[in-house]
């Protein structure tokens, strides 16, 4: 599924959900961002530092960068749920909103099975549960944990490490690098964002040279397309019914939308 498909299965979901909220005389937060998500979907897996513009933000990249790289992965924005409408939203605590029995798993499953009908479960046990298309993320997961024990990433870190050697800065892998201490000295409570120094700079432009310069996003994406592989060949059946369930759900998203179907 694309970014647009995506998008389009997230307003859908949004629509049914503040259809739901409607009956208890609450609404869906306006600021619920159901546009489609850009970041490059590989880009974390990849190591690729290009969307953090370094030279200007360091590691933490440009604001709302990060909350962007979450949203890739499945091409739905987190939002925060106003206590107002938490109860029925989330069916959670309170069974009975304003007189009106809350349906089961709240105005956000009622969404999901909107979405999911006629869908198969990932198991071939019977129709689709809520939330049951994110199993495709575990299984990214999963691939994510078969790619981490090849030896290519260690000796591509070797390499990297060297590399930083030679321009004056001691880690011993990318992660080291990103994650130094020193750059959350001063973390804004609001933003979550931290003050950014002519080190940290300094460092990820020199990070990113050295990524280019070894093929260090080459061979990751190279690593972990073989471990996706590997998940795939073992998991055929059920990503096969969750491919199905997906299509059916884009295909449902444009019913609830009133788009023509394609």
């Amino acid at each position: 599924m694309n970014r647009m498909q995506r998008s389009v299965v997230d307003k859908a979901d949004f629509k049914v959900a503040d259809q739901c909220l409607r009956r208890f005389g609450l609404r869906m937060p306006s600021s619920k961002n159901t546009s489609p998500v850009n970041y490059p979907k590989n880009a974390d897996y990849a190591g690729w530092l290009g969307p953090r513009d370094v030279e200007k933000y360091g590691y933490q990249g440009p604001p709302g960068m990060r909350d962007e790289a979450w949203a890739a992965q499945d091409g739905r924005r987190a939002f925060i749920i106003p206590s107002n409408i938490d109860a029925a939203y989330t069916g959670l605590g309170k069974k009975v909103v304003k007189g009106i029995k809350v349906p089961d798993g709240g105005c956000a499953n009622e969404a999901e099975r909107a979405l999911n009908v006629g869908t198969p479960s990932p198991d071939g046990s019977g129709a689709a549960k809520p939330r049951d298309h994110k199993q495709m993320l575990g299984l990214m997961d999963s691939a994510s944990e078969v790619a981490f024990k090849d030896p290519r990433l260690t000796e591509v870190d070797e390499r990297w490490s060297m590399c930083m050697r030679g321009r004056g800065y001691s880690y011993s892998s990318p992660d080291r690098a990103e994650n130094d201490p020193r750059w959350e000295k001063e973390i804004d409570p609001e933003t979550r964002r931290h003050a950014v120094t002519s080190l940290e700079i300094k460092t990820a432009v020199a990070d990113e040279d050295c990524r280019r310069e070894i093929n260090y996003f080459g061979v990751r994406l190279a690593v972990y397309a073989d471990a996706q592989n590997r998940i795939i060949a073992a998991n055929r059946d059920k990503i096969s019914r969750l491919q199905t369930l997906m299509k059916i759900r884009y295909a449902n998203a444009r019913k609830i939308l009133g788009l023509r179907p394609e």
